[in-house]
């Protein structure tokens, strides 16, 4: 990678002559913060184990104000350990643990009293324990001024040593290993420590500190100038189109111990292009203030716990690589403006779906990694039918409300019946290997693109087996999810809700190794209502271009709907007016009702399926009146205006209210910040914007929806992007089954759900941060809600994602973006 142009500035890979770390050491890490990542705007995933950098280590030094200046210390490095053939040594134990959590049972091998693995696939295989190794001998000094021994010869009050004013900490949680069951582990996860240490008035430009820990790392010598890389300025980490407005940056600082860093009410601020020259200069405003309540007005908190700055630089135009300056702060990471940072930007989200494949051999050539094909019925896999309907699973709507565990109906419902050789395809989850009819919001919003962009979109390669079969590779990657859920439906009609395995994966084994049971649901209502909208859609895209395509889905689209319209009348009364997880079950059918009639509407222009739209009208209903709105069909005078008033409606209350929150995200109902998981990754209600935009030609709804995007490209507090492989400081350890049973780091392109409320009380949530609870400075309940997005690989509500929560809305954002 070739360095920065600049001498003025550090490159992503070398330290400039103004860090170093000890006397005489070699510089081989980033000046600024953080002193990791990866540069560029889109990384393929690594073919091979992380390469580990040793720690303890100083990871990050730059001021964060005029008097403060912040180090960031990794403490402990995770080594990812893969699967290996099993040998069996003289001496070795296999114990099987008894613990209540089932998929923890799997097999262990020990030796020398010590645990080594887990042995899988029919005990051939061992699958290694993680490792966790370089860690600090102590953390207790890390709070004390007198830890911090600081010299400067051109600072009088440092010209014979002295220590800071002040010192504040917070430390964090970072990757963690893969746990043991019934296995006493001394540590959970590395840590990242970041240290502030405040003086009684600023530090000094131009003036060389040394600064001397007590134990464990070599001195740290710096100059400080404004062109070292602050933590406190967060920006995009993809950059913008020259004409996207608006163009900002965000300034803010959580102390941790200390608290919320006050800012001043106006902050100057420059934008400087790689040369250093100014280009730009301007006057940062408060957008919330700490104590600003963001969220419900009946429970009001503040979800970033320090002030924060809006940045503006939307002036900018002209295409290059710029930095926003803050002087006696700082400066950003690098900023890109040119034509393709959210084409790029999308293509590697949209990769992400090809390692989300279920049935089929992932070669390297296409996913960056190999896994072997899985979960197929040719290699003696069985899936058996069970009488449990998704709609009556808690992975679905728990309509009964009685499944308790998400496996439990589905397992009680087990029959022999053999599903047949066809039930293989679709897309998983992340950490499970289900394959779910949700999954198909995804593909909507896909086919949505392509009804939307046009040639452009069509254009887009993705490296996927089907690349240049004639077809764009968004219709082949929706292909390939619709074809599964083809492949279930019935003679009659009937859609199966997807696959399941009986419970969540076991220890150890790779998805290609599953060991449990594997049961289809039984059809339902609402699985084949959503069928038939995607199918539908698919239809009316195919229909002009890929005719073949359109009339398999057209008939089955059909058919679907038919055998819905017609079970929906079986059901009983008490049975629809029961409250399942997401409503009122004949509401939550008559959401699904009516958008498949709109779709059918869509592409058949038959009067049947305009006359049930009418009639299922229903309020809240976005995706329908979008589809309706965009349908060249005779519509009902009425329905379509109150489908515009409704989603400008919305649209203009999302706009509202991300005037309220500090970093300008964006969210489709009050206060779900409070319990809702990938609220921030998923710019839930980003999707409305487009549609305003779309359907008004308005900017103003464009420009929310480029706001909208910036938190999970990194303008956010913890200065990470939230998918994986993308941007200067990508989440390294977003929770992918398959490759960590490898050794492996995530591929690229997947959107963890991000930042959670750590007051939440959901059991994942809890079970989860109990082995981690430990390590966090100020306890982890204190924490701000914007900045709480671990990167440990083992708390899924913020490192687990699905195609249908974070990666659909990603993507289709960043392609609505792009074209």
């Amino acid at each position: 990678m070739k360095k920065s142009p600049s001498p003025r500035y550090n490159s992503c890979r070398f330290l400039s002559p103004l860090i170093t770390l000890g006397i005489g050491l070699a510089a081989f890490l980033v000046g600024g913060f953080p002193l990791t990542g990866v540069c560029g705007t889109a990384v393929a995933a690594p073919l091979a184990g992380t390469a580990t950098v040793p720690t303890p280590r100083v990871l990050a030094a730059g001021l964060v104000a005029p008097d403060i200046l912040g180090i960031t210390i990794e403490d402990g490095t995770l080594i990812r350990e893969g699967q290996i053939p099993y040998t069996a040594k003289q001496g070795d134990e296999i114990k099987l643990p008894n613990v209540d959590y089932r998929p923890a049972n799997t097999p262990q091998l020990w030796r020398d009293k010590a645990f080594v693995g887990w042995l899988v696939d029919n005990r051939k295989m061992l699958s290694c324990g993680d490792r966790l190794e370089g860690f600090l001998s102590g953390t207790e000094w890390l709070d004390q001024a007198a830890s911090y021994k600081i010299e400067a010869a051109a600072d009088p009050r440092f010209s014979q040593g002295g220590v800071p004013l002040q010192v504040f900490r917070k430390s964090v949680p970072q990757a963690a290993p893969r746990i043991v069951a019934q296995l006493e582990m001394t540590r959970t996860c590395s840590v990242r420590h970041t240290i502030y240490l405040r003086l009684d008035s600023p530090w000094l430009r131009g003036v060389e500190y040394r600064i001397r820990f007590p134990r464990d790392l070599p001195p740290l010598t710096l100059v400080l100038s404004d062109e070292l890389e602050s933590e406190a300025i967060h920006v995009t980490q993809i950059g913008f189109r020259p004409q996207d407005e608006p163009k900002v940056a965000f300034l803010s600082c959580w102390l941790g111990t200390g608290g919320a860093l006050v800012q001043p009410s106006s902050v100057p601020f420059q934008v400087v292009d790689a040369t250093g020259h100014e280009v730009l200069r301007g006057t940062g405003t408060i957008t919330t203030r700490a104590t600003d309540n963001e969220s419900d007005p009946k429970q009001p908190r503040n979800l970033n716990l320090t002030d924060v700055v809006l940045l503006d630089f939307s002036g900018l135009r002209t295409p290059g690589e710029y930095r926003v300056r803050v002087p006696g702060v700082g400066s950003s990471y690098p900023i890109r403006i040119s034509d393709d940072v959210w084409s790029k930007a999308f293509v590697h989200s949209m990769r992400a779906f090809y390692t989300q494949r279920s049935g089929v051999e992932l070669l390297p050539r296409h996913a960056g990694f190999h896994r072997p094909r899985n979960m197929h019925p040719a290699d003696g896999v069985t899936i058996y039918q069970s009488t449990c309907t998704l709609m009556d699973s808690n992975n679905g709507l728990n309509a009964l409300g009685n499944d308790v565990d998400n496996f439990a109906n589905l397992v009680k419902g087990a029959t022999t019946q053999v599903v047949g050789a066809e039930a293989w395809g679709g897309y998983m989850d992340a950490g499970d290997w289900d394959r779910r009819i949700q999954h198909l919001k995804a593909t909507r919003q896909h086919l949505d693109l392509l009804l939307e962009v046009g040639a452009p979109v069509e254009a887009v390669r993705l490296n996927i087996p089907e690349s240049g079969n004639g077809r764009p590779d968004l219709l082949n990657e929706a292909l390939w999810n619709l074809d599964f859920y083809r492949r279930l439906m019935t003679s009659e009609g009937g859609v199966r809700g997807g696959i399941e395995s009986e419970e969540h994966p076991k220890a150890g084994e790779g998805s290609w190794q599953e060991s449990w049971k594997l049961y289809a649901y039984a059809p339902d209502v609402w699985s084949s209502y959503q069928f038939a909208a995607t199918a539908a859609r698919c239809a009316h895209y195919a229909q002009a271009r890929h005719p073949d395509v359109a009339e398999v889905y057209r008939t089955a689209a059909l058919k679907a709907m038919d055998w819905a319209e017609a079970e929906l009348a079986r059901l009983p009364e008490t049975y629809l007016a029961r409250e399942s997880k997401r409503g009122k079950v004949s509401e939550v059918l008559g959401k699904v009702r009516n958008l498949a009639a709109a779709d059918l509407y869509r592409l058949t222009g038959d009067g049947r399926w305009n006359e049930l739209f009418v009639r299922t009208f229903l309020l809240r209903n976005e995706e329908a009146f979008w589809v309706y709105l965009r349908t060249e069909r005779e519509r009902d005078p009425r329905r379509l205006a109150q489908c515009r008033e409704e989603l400008l409606r919305l649209a203009q209350w999302i706009l509202d209210e991300q005037q309220k929150v500090g970093f300008r995200w964006v969210r489709q109902q009050p206060a779900v910040e409070n319990r809702i998981w990938g609220l921030f990754s998923e710019n839930s209600g980003a999707e409305q914007l487009v549609h305003a935009w779309r359907l008004t030609g308005e900017a103003q709804y464009r420009q929310g929806a480029v706001m909208a995007a910036m938190m999970g490209v990194g303008a956010n507090p913890n200065n990470l992007t939230y998918t994986s492989g993308l941007g200067r400081n990508p989440m390294r350890n977003v929770f992918y089954h398959d490759t960590e049973m490898q050794g492996l780091e995530p591929p690229g392109g997947l959107t963890a759900f991000g930042p959670f409320n750590p007051a939440n009380t959901h059991h994942a949530f809890l079970d989860q941060i109990k082995n981690l609870e430990v390590y966090f400075v100020p306890q982890f309940r204190a924490w701000p809600q914007a900045e709480f997005c671990l990167d440990t690989g083992r708390v899924h509500p913020i490192d687990e994602f699905t195609p249908n929560g974070t990666l659909g809305p990603v993507s289709y954002l960043w392609g609505s973006l792009a074209y």
